[in-house]
């Protein structure tokens, strides 16, 4: 009798087909289909929008990285978040990582909330913020909640 091979939970995050993404939150897998047309339109604007006065230091302050859909490990490949965009202080964030890993928590974080996926994305950053963050030991980020009804 052969054993069943068994995977974790990043294994099978890493294995997902094509049309979907995943998150592990709060020790479960949580998967949803990609990102549509509205919702990306929405995330490439906000990441121009943002990108020239914060990350670049274009008519804004500068010294931040900006970033869309980082893989955010809090704890490595256990509880692992993806954020629709994510920003550092680069002091905190000097250089990104060499994989697609990133292991510092950001400072700043944004959900974009579309009416038809407002129940599932509600869930994971309540079940985010204060349990998992406040036990990182860094100050909690700033959460940016983007609702936009009209998509």
């Amino acid at each position: 009798m052969q054993a069943a091979e068994s995977y974790s939970l990043y294994d099978q995050l890493m294995a997902l087909p094509a049309g979907l993404t995943g998150e592990i939150l709060g020790g479960q897998l949580h998967t949803q289909p990609r990102s549509s047309g509205a919702h990306m339109g929405v995330e490439s604007a906000l990441q121009v929008e943002l990108g020239g006065p914060f990350d670049r230091g274009r008519g804004g302050p500068g010294g931040w990285r900006i970033l869309v859909e980082p893989e955010i490990h809090f704890v490595r490949d256990r509880e692992v978040c993806v954020p629709d965009l994510a920003g550092w202080r680069r002091a905190r964030l000097p250089r990104l990582p060499r994989d697609q890993r990133f292991e510092i928590a950001p400072d700043w974080v944004c959900e974009i909330l579309l009416k038809q996926t407002l129940g599932t994305i509600q869930k994971q950053v309540v079940q985010l913020e204060p349990p998992l963050l406040g036990t990182l030991r860094f100050s909690q980020p700033t959460v940016c909640r983007l609702f936009l009804n009209h998509y």
